[in-house]
C-alpha cells in the first residue's frame, strides 16, 4: 500500500509541475502494443504477477505537440467507464529512463489497474 501511494503522490507531483501550454495533444497513431513471448505467457497464467494485464489495454501511440510527433503509450482499464488519468514524462535522452517493456509491467500497468488512464511518453 505504501508504494502505491508514493507512486501516486510522485506522478501527481510530476502532473501538477508541467508547463502544458501549447500542447494540442491529439492522438495520430495507436496500435495495440505487443508484449514478447515469455510475457505474454506469464500474462495467460492466471496467479501469475502480471494476471492483471487481463484487465487492461495497452497502446503505443504517437501524438501532436507544438508541431512535433511524440511516442508514447497509453494504458487504460478495458471495463467502460470514466477513469482519472496519470500523465508520464520521463526524464532521461536516449535510453536513458526510456519506456520500455519493464517499465510498463513493473510500474505503469499497476497504475492502469489500479483505476487510471496513463499516458506515458
Amino acid at each position: 500500500m505504501n508504494g502505491k501511494v508514493f507512486v501516486i503522490g510522485f506522478l501527481l507531483v510530476i502532473v501538477l509541475t508541467l508547463n502544458l501550454v501549447g500542447q494540442d495533444g491529439a492522438i495520430l497513431e495507436k496500435e495495440s502494443f505487443v508484449f514478447s513471448k515469455e510475457t505474454a505467457e506469464l500474462i495467460a497464467h492466471e496467479g501469475s504477477e502480471y494476471f492483471y494485464l487481463n484487465n487492461i489495454d495497452v497502446h503505443e501511440i504517437t501524438y501532436s505537440s507544438d508541431g512535433l510527433k511524440v511516442k508514447g503509450f497509453l494504458l487504460e482499464p478495458k471495463e467502460e467507464g470514466k477513469y482519472p488519468c496519470v500523465i508520464f514524462n520521463r526524464g532521461g535522452t536516449g535510453e536513458l529512463g526510456a519506456i520500455n517493456e519493464s517499465m510498463i509491467l513493473r510500474f505503469l500497468a499497476p497504475i492502469s489497474s489500479w483505476g487510471y488512464v496513463v499516458v506515458a511518453s
